[in-house]
């Protein structure tokens, strides 16, 4: 038996509201959540751990005070400034993890991986092998042929045990191998009881899911927040939950994200509060990626792309704020930025 589809709505009237919603007008403040100077180095490193018969890889980024100098990452060879295999700067620091989007990985949005280190986190980015065109390890890429791309076109069949669901099982996995990474490879730098999700795309879709959207999926109570940036919202709408998040969620979309961002609205009214919605101008499906630095390093891309410098800005306040706890952190996630074409913030108990 088909499942049953939820009537959605006709293709104009998601043209209309997507419409309305880029075009409504907002009074923001003139300043940008702008970046402070790094704490650390960011520290990177490779690491395996075992699953099933190939295991998986890894990319982690770690505070550092090793001197970082320009090197690249993954097998895309990201240009990036990092103390490679760098010792970690004394912690315990927060644990973020990357999910990365279909056919990326785990270096694939190295200019937010990367800032996050910098400001003290320890981020585990996830390489996916059953979708995944790329490596954090360079020397151990071998390409996915895998082309699963028809779920996307029928997002009404999804559910919670079938479609895309090793990627649950393999995050459970890099979660159980935490301890261990911590004590083999981070001198106990990572504190694995304060813990957020950053995932792009499908990715983004798995952060909800682990959120708490799929009951079977869910991460226990050591989850702290999730950052969702153009999710693949369409099967959690048709038959998940939103309203089942136990965390406060931060959903970032773009005004040329044409395929992702117009679900946004309806995810954003389902979830509860705490919540927070950001709408960057110009910004396309990709523009959370490595694409938005092109040939640049983490830093230059920083410097010479305002959009990206405040989507890490956002980023790393609202983890700030719901994860350190930092009281200054909400003035930084609710300020308004010449690079926000909409922002929605809905405090707890809202």
């Amino acid at each position: 038996m088909l499942p049953a589809i939820r009537p959605r709505a006709p293709a104009l009237a998601v043209l209309v509201s997507f419409f309305l919603v880029f075009s409504t007008p907002l009074t923001l403040a003139q300043s940008a959540p702008v970046l402070s100077e790094p704490a650390f180095s960011a520290g990177y490193r490779v690491v395996q751990i075992p699953y099933q018969s190939s295991g998986l890889s890894l990319g982690v980024w770690y505070p550092s005070n090793d001197l970082a100098s320009a090197q690249t990452v993954g097998s895309r060879r990201q240009k990036s400034e990092v103390a490679l295999n760098g010792a970690p700067a004394a912690g315990p620091f927060p644990t973020i993890l990357f999910l990365p989007g279909y056919w990326e990985c785990g270096t694939g949005s190295a200019f937010l991986t990367q800032t996050l280190a910098e400001h003290g986190y320890v981020v585990v980015g996830i390489d996916y092998p059953e979708d995944a065109l790329c490596a954090s390890d360079p020397n151990g890429f071998v390409p996915s042929w895998r082309f699963d791309f028809i779920h996307f076109l029928r997002p009404q069949w999804w559910s919670e045990i079938d479609t895309f669901y090793y990627r649950n099982l393999e995050t459970k996995a890099v979660l159980s191998h935490l301890p261990a990474i911590n004590e083999q490879h981070l001198n106990h730098a990572m504190d694995t009881q304060r813990l957020g999700l950053l995932g792009h795309s499908l990715g983004g879709y798995s952060a909800l899911a682990m959120g708490g959207a799929w009951p079977k999926w869910k991460i226990n109570s050591r989850l702290k927040a999730v950052v969702s940036l153009s999710p693949f919202l369409q099967p959690l709408l048709y038959n998940a939950h939103l309203e089942r998040i136990h965390v406060p969620v931060l959903l970032q979309g773009g005004t040329l994200d044409i395929t992702n961002t117009p679900s946004q609205s309806e995810a954003f009214d389902r979830l509860r509060s705490p919540k927070h919605w950001i709408v960057f101008k110009g910004a396309d499906h990709v523009a959370w990626t490595n694409a938005a630095c092109g040939d640049q390093g983490v830093h230059a891309c920083l410097a010479n792309n305002p959009r990206a410098k405040a989507m890490a800005g956002y980023t790393l306040a609202f983890f700030d704020s719901y994860i350190k706890n930092d009281s200054s952190a909400m003035d930084r996630l609710t300020a308004g930025s010449p690079e926000i074409e909409k922002r929605a913030h809905v405090p707890l108990g809202t």
